[in-house]
């Protein structure tokens, strides 16, 4: 593993692991998603918790990893924006959110692509916070953003992660639409970075100081 790669993987890790003996790897079609938790035997062999080796083949698209929060606390928060029946309200719903975070003063958050319709909105903290205060927030965004009445039919905005509900990380590919999960600017039209501009961008990230 070469020092370009560990950097990155130290990054992901930094960002969006909270613990890491429970966690999701996608794998290509027609297996799909499997969850691991640390301790359970499956196939025979106990399961270990997530480690580099697992960040690399992410990294190189033969299988994606996500992540899933603990049950008090969490160091990022996701608005999972998924409305797979319209790709054009997805992106206009976006920008809603991102427009409410920008009005909250709340600029250091990042949007990616989920590999098949939707994106992430992730924000990170520089602290550890309960989950209850960082659902509270993500309602008070929902609320200030006037999206909740094209929730319909499973469209919507969800809150990841939790203790059960994961989140694929970026920077991967989804296993099923083969497509890559790399970053999207606002400004841009949510056009999808390749994957050098993508790293680039991760490795600049901030996170949002907390207010004491």
């Amino acid at each position: 593993m070469g020092n370009d790669e560990q950097s990155i993987i130290t990054k992901l890790k930094d960002l969006y692991i909270i613990q890491y003996g429970h966690y999701i790897i996608q794998y290509p079609e027609p297996r799909g998603y499997c969850t691991y938790i640390k301790g359970e035997i499956q196939n025979g062999k106990r399961t270990k918790p997530l480690l580099d080796w697992q960040f690399q083949k992410h990294l190189n698209g033969k299988f994606t990893v996500g992540t899933f929060g603990g049950k008090v606390m969490t160091k990022f928060m996701t608005f999972d924006v998924d409305f797979n029946k319209n790709p054009q309200l997805t992106k206009w719903i976006t920008y809603k959110v991102a427009k409410t975070l920008d009005d909250l003063n709340l600029h250091n958050y990042y949007i990616s692509f989920s590999g098949s319709k939707g994106y992430h909105i992730d924000l990170f903290f520089d602290e550890y916070l309960q989950i209850i205060y960082a659902q509270k927030l993500f309602a008070y965004v929902i609320e200030l953003s006037d999206v909740k009445q094209y929730f319909i039919d499973g469209d919507k905005i969800e809150f990841r992660p939790t203790d059960r509900q994961g989140v694929k990380l970026p920077l991967g590919i989804h296993q099923k639409t083969e497509k890559y999960c790399g970053f999207c600017l606002v400004e841009d039209g949510l056009k999808v970075m390749a994957t050098k501009e993508s790293i680039k961008y991760l490795l600049a990230f901030r996170k949002r100081v907390n207010k004491k």
